[in-house]
């Protein structure tokens, strides 16, 4: 009995000192860092191949390989590899390289639109890039420098002359006449993207769309950036499946927004979180991956969608 009541005594008093221990004496628990965006893949870095930060123009995705504008210069990066390394495929340094598009084995680009510089779209055989620019093809009306495509045909968008702010969208055919498929009073359209009969572009703080089947009626607005962000211009984007992903020249932000909920805010997907506070550029969605240019940081962040 003794034997059992100074045990009890014993645990007493064991208790009552851990509860009274100084918490300086305890060991320090290191803060959670926040965790990456759960989308968020991974980082290409591709500083290491090219001359210095610029920023991507435009940029593509085919067979494996992701094409972009890098200054007046067009590389591929292996997506295959984790190498990164920026492979040079041309450089154009008389009409600076502005946009480009990727079909089959055929890469596609024109310049930087403007009075003195050519309006034509090249091309070159990416199975024979030591020579250079295969075929030029001139174009209708002067360019704005904004390609696309969608079933491997190639469309480009022009105004009718370098004064007027009316732009005609064609489908782009190297043996015949391009064809006329809708034309709208809106200056410069950006990112142009096709799916299924719907041409998408970006106008300033805008998204607006073009139905094929109706190409004599002015495009649609299919979405404007929220008011606390009307100051800014969208900067990169695409869409698929109803949800369009975009950046702004403002923010260092990547965003997502379901068009079927009318109402809901748009989602922010990830953060820029460079040194310099600098945000995302142009983006590319291929096989459920999202593209985005880091901007001055000849990066590209990867993430997944659904």
């Amino acid at each position: 009995m003794k034997k059992t009541a100074l045990t009890l005594l014993s645990l007493f008093f064991l208790l009552f000192s851990c509860n009274t221990t100084d918490d300086s004496d305890l060991p320090k628990l290191e803060e959670p860092k926040p965790e990456e965006p759960k989308s968020y893949i991974k980082t290409i870095d591709f500083s290491s191949s090219v001359s210095s930060p610029a920023t991507i123009n435009d940029l593509d995705v085919e067979n494996g390989y992701l094409y972009f504008i890098h200054k007046i210069g067009i590389y591929r990066i292996n997506l295959n590899s984790d190498a990164n390394i920026a492979e040079f495929i041309i450089e154009d340094d008389e009409h600076w390289p502005y946009t480009l598009k990727v079909i089959g084995n055929n890469l596609y680009y024109q310049g930087l639109y403007g009075w003195t510089i050519s309006d034509d779209i090249k091309q070159v055989d990416l199975n024979s890039i030591s020579k250079g620019v295969k075929a030029t093809y001139p174009i209708r009306g002067t360019s704005r420098s904004q390609l696309c495509k969608n079933s491997g045909k190639l469309y480009y968008t022009s105004s009718i002359d370098a004064y007027s702010a009316l732009n005609n969208f064609y489908e782009f055919n190297p043996s015949t006449t391009h064809q006329l498929i809708a034309t709208g009073d809106y200056i410069v359209p950006e990112n142009l993207r096709m799916v299924g009969q719907f041409l998408y572009f970006s106008s300033f703080d805008e998204i607006r769309k073009f139905d094929l089947n109706k190409p004599s009626e002015e495009s649609s607005l299919v979405y404007t950036v929220p008011k606390q962000e009307k100051e800014s211009k969208i900067r990169g984007f695409d869409i698929k499946d109803n949800i369009i992903y975009y950046t702004l020249e403002s923010s260092n932000k990547l965003y997502s927004k379901d068009l079927k909920i009318v109402n809901q805010e748009p989602k922010v997907l990830g953060i820029n979180n460079n040194k310099d506070g600098v945000g995302y550029g142009k983006l590319i969605l291929s096989d459920k991956k999202l593209y985005v240019e880091k901007l001055t940081d000849s990066q590209l962040d990867v993430y997944g969608i659904k």
